[in-house]
């Protein structure tokens, strides 16, 4: 067992490394492919004017009457001769890359479900030492009682990263509302009319229904991390004398009182997007810590069952 596991483990490293190789080769073709393109316009158009001097045109009979036929036709040639030079090194290098990418694709297809072997036979010997005694088997259950609370632990994380970006994508929803909201309002206080009037409160109801949702958000991802303490109270909601008030009555003191609570409302989101955006980024650098743990942690499990 222990030596077939060696055996599998150093086709798995193989088969992988042959994957990675054959990637960037594979890329390089494409440049290749690219770059021969070109070249071979290049080239074609170099030739073209060498032709053109040597078959007597306009331009060729141009440069003998001025003497300088023979000086321009060899440096057509030099430039002909070296675009030929640069295509032919592209095309022969492109032959190499294409050969070596099959070279290797055809050793990776002899290594074909060394994957699937290696973690059958993985499984096999950790389900040896599950029902065995001894040092191993001890060190064994121990690692994966770790790796299993880890994944726990990520697992958890994920689900609160993903409720804060929700939150966050309602704040950022409800922001945006605002500020159309706070543009209109601004509009309306220097006499916007009616239909701002209706704009501006249709902005406004849709702003509210989404702190709504952003104060449900947030107090989920509060339940989910105990450490954090993210609050606001922001309410551009208006009530019925107010909001007659500034269709009906329409005065500069209503619109600018309008407009601060919407201005007020719009600051308290954005201190609320900064604040999720700053526990987010450590959120985020807490699970590629977590994931680094648990895959050190896998690669010591593999280890042991190799031995």
């Amino acid at each position: 067992m222990e030596k077939s596991l060696k055996t599998l483990a150093a086709e798995v490293e193989r088969s992988r490394h042959l994957a990675s190789q054959i990637e960037s080769l594979t890329a390089r073709r494409e440049e290749l492919s690219e770059k021969l393109y070109l070249l071979e316009h290049e080239r074609n158009a170099e030739a073209a004017d060498v032709e053109r001097l040597e078959g007597g045109s306009l331009s060729a009979l141009i440069y003998k009457m001025l003497g300088t036929y023979d000086k321009k036709l060899a440096a057509e040639s030099l430039e002909a001769e070296a675009a030929a030079v640069k295509y032919d090194a592209a095309k022969a290098e492109l032959a190499a890359v294409t050969e070596q990418i099959a070279k290797l694709t055809a050793e990776r297809k002899t290594l074909a479900g060394c994957e699937i072997r290696y973690r059958g036979a993985l499984a096999d010997r950790a389900e040896e030492l599950r029902v065995s005694d001894g040092k191993t088997a001890a060190e064994f259950a121990a690692l994966e009682a770790e790796i299993a609370a880890l994944e726990e632990q990520l697992a958890e994380l994920d689900e609160a990263i993903e409720t804060g970006r929700e939150a966050l994508g309602e704040a950022e929803s409800a922001l945006e509302l605002l500020m159309d909201a706070g543009d209109l309002a601004a509009y309306d206080v220097f006499g916007g009319g009616a239909w701002v009037d209706f704009a501006k409160h249709e902005r406004m109801d849709d702003a509210q229904v989404r702190l709504e949702w952003l104060q449900s958000s947030l107090a989920v991802f509060r339940a989910e991390l105990g450490d954090v303490d993210i609050r606001f109270d922001a309410d551009v909601s208006l009530d019925g004398l107010s909001r007659f008030a500034d269709w009906y009555v329409d005065d500069i003191i209503t619109d600018w009182a309008v407009k601060d609570k919407i201005a007020t409302a719009g600051s308290q989101v954005r201190s609320v997007i900064g604040q999720l955006e700053r526990v987010l980024g450590r959120l985020d650098e807490q699970r590629d810590e977590l994931a680094r743990s648990i895959a050190r942690k896998n690669d010591r499990l593999e280890a042991l069952l190799r031995r």
